[in-house]
């Protein structure tokens, strides 16, 4: 079922998500892009695209096999692919959510090349801002 949606005004660093009809799923829209996220049908969703918590996961492997290239590049590594998994671990009780991040590289690379982009990888832009102190502040407001 594809619905034909007008696109709004979306400024530059700006995220507009916008609820539709089917139960869960949500528009988002980016200043040039636009995609859906969704919830599966086993709970209650369309499954029309993503759910939130793989689209965060998918932001920060993203960012990371990004970094990693730019790295390389600038340092004229022989890093020949990267590819990126994630996964979420549902946290224990008292315990915080955790996220395994397996970063899976091809190139003539040594031990040394290796270990410095692991911590290269954790200097990505959506790394630093998931892991470090973050504020975040909700404004709820009725609109006509």
């Amino acid at each position: 079922m594809t619905t034909e949606v007008t696109r709004p005004k979306v400024s530059t660093g700006e995220v507009l998500v916008s609820e539709r009809q089917a139960p869960y799923a949500n528009d988002v829209y980016t200043e040039n892009h636009h995609f859906v996220l969704d919830e599966p049908k086993s709970v209650g969703g369309q499954d029309l695209g993503p759910r939130p918590t793989e689209l965060l996961l998918a932001a920060l492997g993203g960012c990371i096999s990004i970094t990693l290239r730019m790295y390389a590049e600038h340092k004229e590594l022989p890093l020949e692919h990267i590819e990126v998994r994630l996964k979420r671990l549902v946290a224990e009780p008292q315990q915080p959510p955790k996220i395994i991040i397996a970063i899976d590289v091809t190139g003539d690379l040594d031990a040394a090349h290796l270990k410095r982009l692991q911590a290269i990888s954790k200097r990505c832009p959506v790394h630093k801002l998931i892991t470090g102190e973050l504020e975040v502040e909700h404004q709820v407001q009725r609109v006509a």
